[in-house]
């Protein structure tokens, strides 16, 4: 699925111990996009799941998280999935693969996302999303 604007996620692949995880960057069109979607996600009575396309982060984005001052290897994700899983208690979880960046996450994940997103939209980044136990982070620039 294509949506407006451009979407980044990435994983660094040297010094991921201060870097954990997936990091998400987006512009404004590609925020808002994915606000409408979520909601969408939400508010639909079944499980959904959805395949966003990305990009490869530029300088400019991967100067935020100054890594080795933007100099750090990372792996680019040319997909996104997001899979919100109706009536499970927990659920939060990262992965990637073979260029896939894949979250998934029950409601009340897909609600602490959607907020994330509107964070950005105000301009505040340099937070993350993560599970109980502090894995499976998803860190915002």
């Amino acid at each position: 699925m294509a949506i407006a604007g451009n979407l980044y996620v990435w994983k660094y692949s040297e010094n991921s111990r201060n870097y954990p995880g997936l990091n998400i960057s987006a512009d404004f069109s590609a925020i808002s996009n994915l606000i409408d979607l979520l909601e969408l996600m939400i508010n639909c009575e079944w499980t959904t799941k959805k395949v966003l396309e990305c990009k490869i982060p530029t300088n400019v984005i991967l100067s935020k998280p100054n890594n080795r001052k933007g100099t750090a290897d990372f792996k680019s994700a040319d997909h996104l999935i997001l899979t919100l899983v109706k009536n499970k208690k927990s659920l939060w979880k990262t992965t990637f693969n073979d260029q896939k960046a894949e979250l998934q996450f029950n409601e009340a994940k897909a609600i602490e996302l959607r907020q994330s997103f509107l964070k950005l939209l105000e301009r505040r980044n340099d937070f993350s999303i993560c599970d109980e136990d502090d894995d499976h982070c998803l860190t915002f620039w």
